[in-house]
């Protein structure tokens, strides 16, 4: 993990917790007809009009991800959108920003407590690892269901 300094750590807190999200999204697999969960993964968001382009490319200077752009609805400005999905950025991303959160606490612990208690390494569902234990998938769906209460 690369040393973020406190000040940008601090700077970037205040930004995801007025702009930010944190999704745990279930990962589906198909065979056939029928649809099942073979796991979980952590979603990590930033979303602003075009003007905060700047703060934007501030979070990937420091944490990587990818940006993309958001079609506009209705009346509503073009967006920018910063997002992680890797588990070790998302770690990184939250753990460092964690001591200065105000708002997002809750939501930051439940997303850290799944990424470090489920036996995984990487993002769920490659095909290249073991499908998730039953237990993981009970813990995964209970922390889904945590965040989105």
């Amino acid at each position: 993990m690369k040393e973020i300094p406190p000040e940008v750590a601090a700077y970037c807190a205040g930004l995801f917790d007025g702009e930010g999200c944190i999704n745990i999204v279930a990962q589906k697999s198909k065979y056939g007809s029928f649809r099942h969960t073979r796991g979980f993964r952590v979603i990590v968001q930033v979303g602003m009009s075009v003007k905060g382009m700047c703060s934007i490319d501030y979070l990937f200077q420091f944490y990587g991800g990818r940006i993309y752009s958001r079609v506009p609805q209705g009346n509503r400005a073009d967006q920018i959108v910063w997002m992680l999905t890797k588990v070790q950025e998302v770690k990184c991303f939250l753990s460092s920003l964690r001591p200065h959160m105000r708002i997002k606490c809750p939501q930051a612990d439940l997303a850290m407590s799944l990424l470090m208690n489920c036996g995984r390494s990487s993002v769920i569902g490659r095909r290249k690892h073991k499908p998730w234990s039953q237990s993981w998938l009970a813990c995964g769906a209970e922390a889904k269901r945590q965040m989105h209460e």
